[in-house]
């Protein structure tokens, strides 16, 4: 009936409880484990998340989107190819990974910058589309990658995907994101703010947008050089 009765049940006992999806309901699933981890010593908690609960003890580890490989040889052992020919059999549809088909496959699983969500879309859409002809029509991928009605509604396109974390963007960070738009590829802290920051707003402001951002899985790291 509560977290408390939960607590006594199992607070004697080694566990592992794993809580998934916590982002829609953030700060009540850190209430939770907060309250979970101060009684029951001996229970560790996996939380699948966009963003971390930010409790103590607390170790992240982030999930990178899946490795794409160079050229046809390389890339056709790739995990991010392997996943999207496993979904297109998986849809009725089998792929073959020819010299010039691996190469088309490649390249659509790097222009999908190998997100796994965005790949299985891709995958399924092999039903009726060469993967040639999916690569053509990336210019439209929002519309393009739609899945099936019975999944998950944060799971059912591209789009919805990136509406589930937009929509719990604060609102300066959120039309920080909008701005943020106009950047083609990799842009630097300093370039944000010159194109993203608000009138007032200086860099370090824009870099606890960022920051936000990053937690939220919006906006990727790329360090090179000493240089992020």
């Amino acid at each position: 009936p509560s977290w408390e009765a939960a607590v006594v049940g199992i607070a004697d006992r080694s566990a592992l409880l794993v809580l998934d999806n916590c982002e829609h309901l953030l700060d009540a699933a850190a209430d939770a484990v907060e309250l979970l981890l101060s009684t029951a010593h001996c229970v560790s908690v996996l939380a699948t998340s966009r963003e971390p609960l930010n409790v103590p003890a607390e170790f992240v580890l982030r999930l990178d989107p899946l490795a794409v490989g160079n050229g046809a040889v390389n890339g056709a052992e790739s995990p991010a190819v392997q996943l999207f020919l496993a979904r297109a059999a998986a849809a009725g549809s089998a792929v073959d990974l020819g010299a010039d088909s691996a190469d088309t496959v490649v390249e659509l699983c790097r222009r999908l910058d190998g997100l796994p969500l965005a790949i299985e879309l891709a995958a399924a859409r092999t039903r009726t589309l060469s993967p040639a002809e999916i690569l053509t029509h990336l210019d439209r991928r929002l519309d393009l990658l739609v899945g099936h009605r019975r999944a998950p509604a944060r799971h059912r396109s591209l789009e919805a995907m990136v509406d589930w974390s937009y929509e719990r963007l604060e609102p300066a960070t959120a039309r920080f994101f909008d701005r943020l738009g106009a950047a083609e590829g990799r842009f630097t802290a300093e370039a944000a703010h010159a194109v993203g920051g608000e009138s007032g707003e200086d860099l370090l402001d824009v870099i606890g947008h960022l920051d936000r951002l990053v937690a939220r899985s919006l906006v990727q790291v790329d360090r090179r050089g000493g240089r992020t």
